[in-house]
Parts: C-alpha cells; sequence; structure tokens
C-alpha cells in the first residue's frame, strides 16, 4: 500500500528497486512507454519522469516517457506568426474598413451610437452624437480590431523575444543606408558642379566611378611591420654594450645613441614616449601626494582618489605661484624693476663656435696665434653688451695714466660702478690735470725722476755690489777671520 501524500510504502519501494534491478541485468524486458517506445533501464528516474510543467493530459505522477527531452515539432504559438500573435502599433479605431464602406446602413446588434459591430452603445467611446447613426445612417464608424486571446506555451509565455519581427528590422536599417547613399551622391554632385563652375577640371573617371559605388577601396588594415627602408632599433649602434634590444616584444627601452643631441636623434629609445603627454603631470602629482603623506597633512593617495590628489595639487601650485608673485613684487618695489635685455640682442653670449680654444684663468687665450690663424678671434668679454645704466660697452674708454680700460660715457674704471654721464668725465678731466701739476713737485722733492716703470732697470750697480758684499758675514769662511 501506498503511504500519505502519494508516496509509496517500504515494501512497494523494495519491490520497485527488485524490479529495476532485475531490467538492468536483463533479467526482465525493458519498461515501455504511452507511445510504444522502449526505455533504457540504466536512464535515472530525474530524466525518465515528466516533470509538473511538461505533462500532458495523458501524463501522471507514475508516467515514464522521454517524450519531454526531445525538441517539440509543434509550433508554440506567438513565436512571430503574423496570424498567431497581437497587433501592435495600430489604432484601435482605424480607418474605414471596406465592410464599413459596403455596410452604410444600421445592421442588427449594431452600436446605436456609430454604428459599429464591436460593441453597444453603452460602451461606445466616441462623442455622443445628437442623433446616432441608427437614425441617420451616416459617419458609420469601422469595426474595432479584437485581440484574439492567446494560449502561448511554457516556453512562449517567457520569451523575450516573442513576436519580434527580424524583417521589420532589416527594411528600416536597407531604407537607412539606401538614404545615406542618395545624399552622399548627391552631395558629391553639387561639389563637381562647384568644380565646374571654378573652372577645375572635373572630368575624372575616378568620380564616376566612385558614383556607382564600384571604385576600389583602400586597405584599412596597418602592416605591423616596419618599413623596409627604415634602420632596425638594434642597427642604429652595433655596440654590445649599448642599449638591450629584446626580440620577443620587439622593444629597445633604452637609448641607443644617448651621446646624440634628442632632436637630431632618429630615435630616442621606447621610454621616451613614456614622458610625452600627460605623464610628467602623473608623475608630479603622485610625487605631491608621497610629500603630503610624510608630511602627515592628509590621506592623499593617487590611486584611492586621484580626484582630491589632482586638486590639492592644483591649489597647491596656484597658492605657490601666488607667494612668487608677492615675494617678486615686494623686490620690484623695494630695489626697483630692471628690464632685462633680450636674448636676441646677445648673439655672442650664447653663441656656440667649434673652434677649440684655451684660455688662462683670467679669460685671456693662451695661444692667439692659433686663433688668429684660423680666422677666429674670441675677445675676452662680450661685444656691444651695455652694462647697468651706461651708454658705451665696457672697455671702450682706457685711462693712460693709470693703466685701466673703463666706459667712454663716463670714464669709470670700475667696471661695475654706476654711470655718472657728462659729469663724471668732467670731474675725471680735472683730477688729471691736478695730478699733473703735483706730481712733478713730489718727484723733485723725493729725487726720483719721472721715468715709466717700463723704462726703469731693476739691476744693481758695482758699487751696491761691493757695499753688500762687504757688510755680509760668512761665519764659515777661514778667510774672513782677522
Amino acid at each position: 500500500m501506498s503511504g500519505q501524500g502519494g508516496r509509496l510504502s517500504r515494501e512497494e519501494l523494495k519491490k520497485k528497486k527488485a524490479i529495476d534491478d532485475a531490467r538492468k541485468s536483463g533479467q526482465l524486458p525493458p519498461e515501455v512507454d504511452s507511445d510504444g517506445n522502449l526505455i533504457n533501464p540504466h536512464i535515472p528516474e530525474f530524466m525518465s519522469k515528466v516533470p509538473f510543467y511538461l505533462r500532458e493530459q495523458q501524463d501522471t505522477d507514475e508516467t515514464t516517457t522521454l517524450r519531454h527531452q526531445k525538441v517539440s515539432k509543434d509550433k508554440h504559438q506567438g513565436l512571430g506568426e503574423d496570424d498567431g500573435w497581437y497587433k501592435r502599433g495600430k489604432d484601435v479605431f482605424v480607418k474605414e474598413s471596406s465592410r464599413a464602406k459596403k455596410r452604410k446602413k444600421k445592421a442588427k446588434g449594431g452600436c446605436k451610437n456609430c454604428g459599429a459591430l464591436t460593441h453597444d452603445a453603452k460602451n461606445c467611446m466616441e462623442r455622443p452624437r445628437k442623433r446616432g447613426a441608427v437614425w441617420t445612417g451616416k459617419d458609420i464608424a469601422s469595426d474595432e480590431i479584437k485581440q484574439k486571446k492567446l494560449e502561448l506555451s511554457f516556453d512562449a509565455s517567457r520569451d523575450r523575444w516573442n513576436g519580434y519581427d527580424p524583417d521589420e528590422h532589416l527594411k528600416k536599417t536597407v531604407s537607412l543606408h539606401k538614404k545615406v547613399e542618395i545624399e552622399k551622391k548627391k552631395k558629391l554632385m553639387e561639389e563637381k558642379k562647384k568644380k565646374k563652375q571654378d573652372g577645375e577640371d572635373s572630368s575624372d573617371e575616378s568620380d564616376s566611378d566612385d558614383v556607382l559605388g564600384i571604385k576600389q577601396k583602400e586597405s584599412q588594415l596597418k602592416a605591423s611591420v616596419r618599413n623596409r627602408e627604415d634602420v632596425a632599433k638594434y642597427l642604429l649602434n652595433l655596440d654590445p654594450d649599448s642599449a638591450y634590444y629584446d626580440p620577443k616584444t620587439r622593444s629597445m627601452r633604452a637609448n641607443p645613441n644617448p651621446d646624440v643631441d634628442p632632436s637630431q636623434a632618429v630615435f630616442a629609445g621606447d621610454n621616451f614616449l613614456r614622458v610625452s603627454g600627460d605623464t610628467v603631470d602623473m608623475a608630479a602629482s603622485q610625487l605631491f601626494a608621497w610629500e603630503e603623506s610624510k608630511r602627515g597633512s592628509g590621506d592623499a593617495h593617487l590611486q584611492a582618489n586621484p580626484t582630491a590628489v589632482m586638486l590639492a595639487h592644483k591649489n597647491f601650485k596656484t597658492a605657490q605661484e601666488k607667494i612668487k608673485a608677492e615675494k617678486k613684487k615686494t623686490l620690484d618695489e623695494k630695489y626697483g624693476k630692471q628690464e632685462v635685455p633680450d636674448k636676441k640682442l646677445l648673439p655672442s653670449a650664447t653663441m656656440v663656435e667649434e673652434q677649440y680654444v684655451e684660455y688662462t684663468a683670467d679669460g685671456r687665450i693662451k695661444n692667439p696665434g692659433s686663433a688668429l690663424k684660423s680666422g677666429t678671434h674670441v675677445p675676452k668679454y662680450a661685444e656691444d653688451v651695455l652694462e647697468g645704466n651706461h651708454t658705451r660697452v665696457w672697455g671702450s674708454y682706457f685711462d693712460r695714466n693709470n693703466m685701466q680700460f673703463g666706459y667712454a660715457c663716463c670714464y669709470q674704471t670700475v667696471r661695475n660702478s654706476y654711470c655718472t654721464g657728462a659729469s663724471g668725465r668732467i670731474a675725471k678731466m680735472e683730477s688729471v690735470v691736478v695730478n699733473a701739476t703735483e706730481q712733478p713737485r713730489e718727484m723733485l722733492e723725493s729725487g726720483k725722476g719721472m721715468t715709466p716703470p717700463s723704462q726703469t732697470t731693476v739691476d744693481p750697480k758695482e758699487k751696491e755690489m761691493e757695499e753688500y758684499n762687504r757688510s755680509k758675514i760668512r761665519p764659515g769662511d777661514p778667510m774672513a777671520k782677522p
């Protein structure tokens, strides 16, 4: 006997298990389903039992079949068939149908207000007429579209694309592309017409081919290999100790020719691209975040909160520039503002020459003859450079009395001096006149002549040497003893 709730008793379970074992061992024939098909006894029960949502009228809890495991050949209602799905996108009241045209009089069982046969006057949605179609027989409304009630299967009721018509999408796509092609041809014809009006030659066969759409397009694929006319990376420098080339990734990160000017180098290494774009700003933001973490001013982390770090770095740079501007303004107010000469006016200061010249500690040329032979003369000081507020260059004046160079605008012999202009020249000339009158008197009193230092001799006389020898003591000389 079966237990409560349709369950089998212990004896029935033992009997069923014995039958299954006998069928598996071949002692009993296999089970046959309702369609007359043999069922393999080794198929598990959860596959041979029909689930409740796939059962048909003749199926029960004990029905054993494999019919539900096969694909059903029956068409599921509502899978895109024209007659088996709701008519979407159409109004309830459509245009006057052919039936309404033929039916010019009130039909039996129709609406007294509009004359339609699909509803009565109580459910009519039209404006109430003063005299209905029952009495006038005019403006009889067309019948409403009644959506049929579909009996969907389990899969059809849960199908997301149920009722979708792919042909409709294809029609829209094709019509859109046709419109685009028409606009392209129209635009091309306008351009050709404009060129013809401007006098340009528009009788090119390629244009007509392009209009017809038969012009062969160039391949959009880019070759992943290098141009054979270019020199490979690993051949730029054949020194084995130069930059390493990785053949697997085809990369050379270091610069193979570091001694070459980067602006003239053909290839500066793959890492050269890493310092372009926003890479430098990113590195500066990362450095700012690390410094802020060291100071303990906040939890600045570029990866965790990049927006906050970027804003903080921007505010920091703004404040730093503001402090520099205020400091510069204070210095300008205190010491004055002096214009810096343009670098374009100083060609000699920034001039680069390939002539090799050696200089002494004071800036003079060691071997001036070689420089003169080569046709180049390198001056000690920068030429045509006005210093301070002077109007003439340094070295434009030479003081013969003191044997010094100076400025011709003020006769100053101190290079870092302030220009005094015409008053300085007058004072210098007066001082020269005073010194010229006082110098002979001092020389006469001291007994010294006015011989210049270049003409004086430093060799001792015989009388001076004799006096020196007599006065010199020689303790080790035996002849010097009395």
